[in-house]
């Protein structure tokens, strides 16, 4: 199975993010087919596809994800199903795409969506707004760990949604188009960092590792490179 790795260069570990992300991909995806970065591409990448594609959305970040996967889905070389990987996201342990399994954090139908960031509550909000309308399920599937999307049906799923002018999250529009079950996440599926302070144990027993910019702390470095120590083929 192809991987898609959506990226632009505004990381705050000298791209060691994506580096890691790689080695972890590397060592523990069984399925692994060819690596495609989308967008930007630092000088030590090797052995992948590059597809150069600009940022055009300076106000919507969720449009620039969107767009690039949209290209992804255009191009007939990648497989039919791929994997989307973010270089905030590592794999834990050896898995196949069968393990990868699609869950969502919440039900936005219940979820109180008038307090934390306004950018994120509005995607939020516009995708329980476009759920409802539709009569579609209306669960959260922003997950942040790798998952599989099939090419036609996000495409599709897509274009039916003025993605380009409202703001929209990743996922949680063609998940809740094209599942048939939803699952929510369990405990033991990701360990999450989104915030500094939090212990390293919580990795343990986990299948994937995610962080944002204020997780990142210089213990989980540590601890990452420690995971990953060994370059991928995709290091010069």
């Amino acid at each position: 199975m192809d991987v898609v790795v959506p990226y632009k260069k505004d990381t705050i570990w000298q791209e060691n993010e994506l580096r890691h992300s790689l080695r972890s991909l590397e060592k523990n995806f069984l399925d692994l087919g060819k690596v495609y970065i989308i967008g930007d591409c630092p000088d030590w990448i090797t052995r992948v596809f590059h597809i150069p594609f600009p940022d055009s959305y300076p106000n919507n970040k969720g449009a620039n994800l969107i767009s690039k996967l949209i290209e992804a889905c255009k191009d007939p070389d990648i497989s039919d199903d791929f994997l989307f990987l973010s270089d905030d996201q590592y794999m834990l342990f050896p898995m196949r795409s069968r393990d990868i399994v699609t869950y969502h954090i919440s039900d936005l139908r219940g979820q109180r969506l008038d307090t934390g960031n306004p950018f994120w509550m509005e995607c939020l909000i516009n995708v329980r707004t476009a759920m409802i309308k539709e009569g579609l399920p209306c669960f959260n599937y922003e997950p942040h760990t790798p998952v599989i999307l099939n090419k036609r049906k996000y495409w599709s799923t897509m274009i039916n949604h003025k993605w380009e002018e409202l703001l929209y999250p990743t996922l949680s529009l063609y998940f809740n188009t094209v599942l048939k079950t939803h699952l929510p996440m369990p405990d033991n599926y990701r360990a999450r960092f989104n915030q500094d302070g939090i212990n390293l144990d919580i990795i343990v027993g986990k299948q994937f590792l995610y962080h944002n910019d204020l997780g990142l702390s210089f213990p989980l470095q540590e601890e990452i490179k420690r995971l990953f120590p060994k370059k991928s083929r995709y290091e010069k």
